[in-house]
């Protein structure tokens, strides 16, 4: 990699990591913007892009301060409950995991129309209802979530001394994480609370005749029993693909 190979590296690492952390509506922008403050402070020192040496980019950046600093100046305030970097992320999970409860849902009732006797208005009142609460609970998990995740990357914030050179690589584009992969595991991971949580008789063997019966395979009464592990489970799920669709890598 050549000198100027690197120094527009280091750049464009330093650009990455503060956009990363403020609106997709806004990232262009202010990539731009950035790109041509380095540029103007490298010319203030004598030096273009091209010619510049690694000692007077880190100097520039330095002066620019950390990204999260940098980041927090166009944000013009500090405390969120979810932050700008995140909000965009937190409104996609949150209507995946909506759209899940919604097509989950539909599915057991359904089901449930054709392998029961009760009748269809009772069904539809139970459909409602349960579309109300398990929404409320999936609002309630995801803002919990992403409040966690914006408290923990707050958190994360370094005591030391920043260093340009520490800035973390751009991630490759074929390393990253296809949005469908995260959307998929969210789906299935909602699929499974509903099922286990609201339908576990449907988890059996079926048989369809003139008198349809079920043989469920897990007692409802043992599974109660440890539906908090099941719903800590799934939130887990939840919170792993929703990181997933934030950082759109793997990471440990």
């Amino acid at each position: 990699m050549t000198r100027g190979t690197k120094v527009m590296d280091l750049i464009n690492r330093y650009i990455y990591a503060v956009t990363q952390k403020l609106p997709e509506s806004q990232r262009a922008d202010i990539e731009k913007e950035l790109q041509g403050l380095v540029e103007d402070m490298l010319e203030d020192r004598g030096v273009g892009v091209e010619t510049a040496n690694m000692e007077e980019v880190e100097q520039v950046l330095l002066e620019l301060g950390p990204p999260w600093e940098m980041a927090a100046r166009y944000r013009g305030r500090e405390r969120y409950l979810i932050g700008p970097g995140l909000i965009n992320s937190y409104w996609s999970v949150l209507r995946i995991v909506l759209y899940s409860i919604a097509i989950a849902l539909g599915i057991v009732y359904i089901i449930d129309f054709f392998t029961s006797t009760e009748p269809t208005a009772e069904k539809l009142l139970e459909l409602l209802v349960s579309l109300l609460s398990v929404g409320i609970h999936g609002f309630a998990w995801v803002t919990v979530i992403f409040a966690f995740i914006e408290y923990r990357g707050a958190r994360q914030v370094p005591n030391d001394p920043w260093k340009p050179s520490e800035l973390p690589a751009i991630p490759e584009p074929a390393a990253r994480i296809k949005p469908i992969e995260p959307v998929l595991g969210i789906l299935f991971s909602v699929l499974f609370f509903v099922l286990f949580t609201f339908s576990i008789n449907l988890i059996g063997v079926h048989r369809f005749d003139e008198n349809s019966i079920a043989i469920p395979v897990f007692e409802q009464a043992a599974i109660a029993k440890y539906l908090p592990l099941i719903w800590l489970l799934t939130a887990f799920s939840i919170f792993n693909e929703a990181r997933k669709l934030i950082t759109r890598k793997w990471t440990p």
